[in-house]
């Protein structure tokens, strides 16, 4: 019963959306039609997964390239004066003021950035979807109070919030009474608290549009559930909305750990961070200009490439969106 996701990844009229057999393509097959002939969308698709793969692989990669280890020092790196050498052969990327080399510091801050972005997106998207479903679908005080609390967190600069948050729970004793402690807990904690808002906005207006759809009533009459009608009927045609935003929200969501860890306030200290590099390469940058130059060009280049890979996707599930 359920009408799938027609409204932006039904057949092109005219008989585009059939293959050469006559049989119709499957919505995943339209959409990978169309993503396919974006080069922007495909070369930012590669970047990603090369980044993935780096992030997933980083003690295997930094040994087949043969670097040391995130933390280890080098001495011999080092001046008398305790300098910091630039790149060289034994340091591509050269080494922080502990002698720490920064190329491998940079493979292993993928991790954290990588992490943060997609795990914190989700579960704020789960958030988002699930508050959402219910407000638009419920309506009344439920509505009420949702529309509220989003008010009131959109109030406020994203940064300020997650601030906020962070700071609570980095200094003392955690959040929770103690149950979150500072680290990769905390910037997760922020991600999810700041990014569910603009979702259960969304979703919640999607719902009141679709539950007096003709689908919907037909599943009311049939004597479906509200649960089965949210989940089965109503969910479907919230999937290419809720892929979207999560493909900008990835981007933005490693930009704010990066920015926390930046800070202070984000992950550990001892932990390889884009964000913690350049905050700990700042004071020096003038004569040690690579400890900056090469996590800024990582965190550069991933967030561009997901952006890039958001507008492709937007572009492939909603056509009529396309630049």
């Amino acid at each position: 019963m359920s009408v799938g996701v027609p409204d932006l990844l039904g057949a092109p009229p005219g008989g585009a959306g059939l293959e050469g057999g006559g049989s119709a393509r499957t919505p995943a097959q339209l959409f990978w039609a169309r993503l396919r002939r974006d080069r922007a969308a495909m070369v930012a698709l590669a970047v990603v997964a090369l980044l993935v793969l780096a992030a997933l692989l980083a003690p295997l990669l930094v040994s087949v390239l043969g670097l040391p280890g995130p933390d280890a020092r080098d001495p011999d790196a080092l001046d008398a004066f305790g300098t910091p050498a630039g790149p060289s052969a034994a340091h591509p990327f050269g080494v922080d003021d502990f002698g720490r080399d920064v190329l491998s510091r940079t493979i292993y801050g993928a991790r954290v950035s990588l992490l943060i972005g997609i795990v914190g997106t989700a579960l704020a998207v789960v958030l988002g979807v699930a508050l959402g479903l219910v407000a638009g679908w419920y309506r009344g005080w439920l509505d009420t109070l949702l529309q509220g609390l989003v008010d009131v967190m959109l109030s406020f600069p994203v940064l300020l919030l997650g601030l906020g948050i962070a700071s609570a729970c980095t200094f003392g004793e955690g959040c929770a009474g103690g149950l979150i402690q500072p680290g990769l807990r905390t910037v997760l904690l922020v991600v999810v608290a700041v990014g569910w808002t603009v979702v259960a906005r969304v979703v919640r207006g999607q719902v009141l549009a679709l539950r007096e759809r003709e689908f919907v009533d037909a599943a009311r009459a049939s004597g479906a559930s509200d649960r089965r009608i949210l989940i089965g009927e109503i969910l479907p045609n919230l999937l290419p909305t809720v892929i979207v935003y999560s493909s900008v929200m990835i981007p933005q969501t490693i930009l704010l750990e990066a920015a926390l860890s930046f800070l202070g306030v984000g992950v550990s200290p001892s932990t390889p961070s884009w964000g913690s590099m350049i905050a700990d390469a700042a004071p020096n940058f003038d004569t040690q200009w690579w400890y900056m130059l090469f996590p800024g060009l990582a965190l550069l280049v991933t967030v561009m490439a997901f952006n890039v890979l958001g507008d492709g996707v937007q572009d492939a599930l909603d056509p009529t969106t396309r630049r």
